[in-house]
């Protein structure tokens, strides 16, 4: 049997996350700075983490004005299945 995929939208988040405390402990002395096109990927990385929680709690929200996994996979573009899948899970910690 297949194992479920667990790097859904938390472990994305907390792998950000980790990056970036890493980054943030980096010695200049004894480690090379981060070039600009680095800094650009840290930024993105860092703003993405910023939109996907902004996206759980918008369908949080959703779902607990009444909106149905199928109307929420509709205006995400994904099946109703796959939205809960990825997001029934990860809700919680976005309000």
């Amino acid at each position: 049997m297949k194992k479920k995929n667990t790097k859904n939208g938390r472990r994305a988040l907390e792998d950000i996350e980790s990056f970036l405390k890493e980054v943030e402990t980096w010695d200049d002395l004894n480690e090379r700075k981060l070039t600009e096109e680095e800094m650009s990927v840290t930024s993105a990385l860092l703003e993405r983490s910023i939109w996907d929680r902004e996206l759980c709690r918008a369908i949080a929200v959703a779902r607990a004005s009444g909106s149905t996994w199928e109307r929420i996979g509709n205006l995400l573009g994904i099946s109703p299945q796959a939205a809960h899948k990825k997001y029934a899970p990860i809700m919680k910690d976005a309000s």
